[in-house]
């Protein structure tokens, strides 16, 4: 059920928290690499905002349609 507003906040939080946690060197203080917070500020903030705004920002119908279609195809 993700949506374009959770997925552009997703991709823009994520890096913008990679990249200060390199900047401010808050790696050194936590022991946490930034591409992990930024891959969990990511995750969060995807399932978050995407709920958020699911009222507003409803998935379109072809991409469900889409997502159906590629469930009854079998493996290569």
């Amino acid at each position: 059920g993700a949506n374009t507003p959770g997925a552009i906040a997703s991709m823009v939080g994520g890096a913008v928290t990679a990249l200060l946690w390199k900047l401010l060197d808050i790696e050194g203080a936590t022991a946490i690499h930034p591409m992990l917070a930024g891959v969990t500020v990511s995750a969060a903030l995807i399932v978050g905002v995407s709920l958020a705004t699911r009222r507003n920002y409803p998935v379109p119908g072809h991409v469900l349609e889409a997502m159906d279609e590629a469930a009854r195809l079998e493996p290569m």
